[in-house]
């Protein structure tokens, strides 16, 4: 079985998880949402929302302030997720 990811958030961490995720056979790179996607072979996303609908897993490499809602995105929605620190900017988040 394949992991199909998604990553949010294509900055420097976010093309790091771009290169893990392609280098790994167990995995397959669906999309992004947001980033410098050119030079990568990645299908962008129009949302957030519409990549989750399409992966397994998410990496979450986005500004933090958008951490806690995205988190709570791909959980609602019961798909896995790895987040770049900090998961959110509060306790209360």
């Amino acid at each position: 079985m394949r992991v199909r990811w998604g990553v949010v958030g294509v900055g420097r961490a976010g093309r790091a998880r771009v290169a893990a995720i392609q280098a790994d056979p167990r995995s397959e790179l669906i999309g992004a949402w947001r980033g410098r996607l050119e030079g990568l072979d990645v299908e962008e996303y129009d949302s957030v929302v519409e990549l989750i609908k399409h992966v397994d897993a998410l990496a979450i490499c986005s500004p933090d302030i958008f951490h806690a809602d995205q988190v709570h995105a791909c959980l609602s929605a019961r798909r896995h997720v790895l987040c770049e620190f900090p998961l959110a900017s509060s306790s209360r988040e």
